[in-house]
This record gives C-alpha cells, structure tokens and sequence, in this order.
C-alpha cells in the first residue's frame, strides 16, 4: 500500500504522551490516526472527547472575540427554534459559507 506524509504542527510534549499511551496499548501513532481519519470518513463525524487537566496555551482573542464576549447577549437573545425534529443529536452536520451549519438528513 502507497503511504502519504501528513505533516502537522504539535506540542512535542502532546506528542510524546500520545506515542507513549499508543504503545501501551500495543499500536503506533500512525496506525491510531489512520484508524481515526477512517472513522471520520465512515460516520462524517467528530468522536472524540475533551477532558481539559491541564492548562491550554491559547492566542489572544481578536477585538472581534473579545466584542462578542464582553457583549451581553444572554438576557436579549430569545431560545434558538430547533423546529419539530427537535435538536439533532447524533447527525452529521457540514457548513456551507453564507448558510452556516447544515443538520444531514
């Protein structure tokens, strides 16, 4: 099988974690994020949780985040319509620019 380089961009202590848990349970790295690249494609789907322990270095928000921020949006804005389906749990949702998100029937 042809192999394709995937050049990314991570803290060398995340990576080093990540190798270490990986070997433990038997696999390399590669293999988990190829296993992970096939599920995204199969579900078209984000399965992946966040458990924040530690500290995350973040860039300092723009004027425009810090805008929406200090905004006081809370008491003016009125309770999003889901319509009759409801909340789409669970569904594949892609983003179209100048449409936003779409929930995928």
């Amino acid at each position: 099988m042809k192999s394709a380089v995937i050049t990314i961009k991570s803290d060398p202590i995340l990576k080093k974690e990540a190798q270490l848990v990986a070997e433990s349970l038997g696999f390399g790295l590669s293999t988990l994020l190829n296993a992970y690249m096939r599920e995204l494609i199969a579900t078209k789907m984000i399965t992946f949780s966040c458990k924040a322990d530690r500290a995350v270095e973040q860039d300092a928000p723009s004027a425009e985040s810090k805008m929406w921020m200090e905004a006081e949006l809370a008491n003016n804005t009125p309770p999003y319509d889901w319509g009759k389906k409801g909340i789409p749990f669970a569904r594949p949702v892609r983003y179209e620019e100048g449409k936003g998100f779409i929930v995928e029937e």
